[in-house]
């Protein structure tokens, strides 16, 4: 059965391009224009959504891109549209980075860390404390 969010997540998708929401690896084959509007509504999901479901298909969703095109242009979308001194949304990206790339989790990090927000700072301390222990629970 879906949701209304999962019927959402398809059409908002699909309006940009036929069938992308069931075929984003596609996505690094389209313009410039439609990848980068799919990218950002995906970030939209997974780091501004209060709703669990609308995060969880913004991070499946992103997980369905071919990596080395996300890895290359993840960074400058979400830079773009993200607020890095809202707690909420650095910390869903940090979440994203965090299962994504670590040393693209670290320069997260190392923003965070120099935010004047104080609540950022923490969540910023929380993702070197992660990337820490997965250093060396992987050593």
């Amino acid at each position: 059965m879906f949701h209304s969010y999962d019927l959402a997540f398809q059409n908002e998708l699909n309006k940009l391009h036929d069938d992308l929401a069931d075929n984003l690896q596609i996505l690094p084959s389209l313009s410039k224009q439609i990848s980068s509007k799919a990218l950002k509504f995906l970030l939209e999901l997974a780091c501004q959504c209060q709703s669990s479901r609308n995060i969880q298909l913004g991070r499946d969703g992103l997980k369905s891109i071919p990596r080395s095109w996300l890895l290359s242009n993840i960074d400058r979308e979400a830079q773009l549209l993200l607020n890095m001194d809202d707690e909420w949304e650095y910390r869903r990206l940090a979440e994203i980075y965090f299962e994504l790339d670590l040393d693209m989790a670290k320069n997260l990090a190392q923003l965070g860390l120099e935010s004047k927000n104080e609540e950022v700072v923490e969540a910023a301390e929380d993702l070197v404390d992660w990337i820490t222990e997965f250093g060396e629970a992987n050593e």
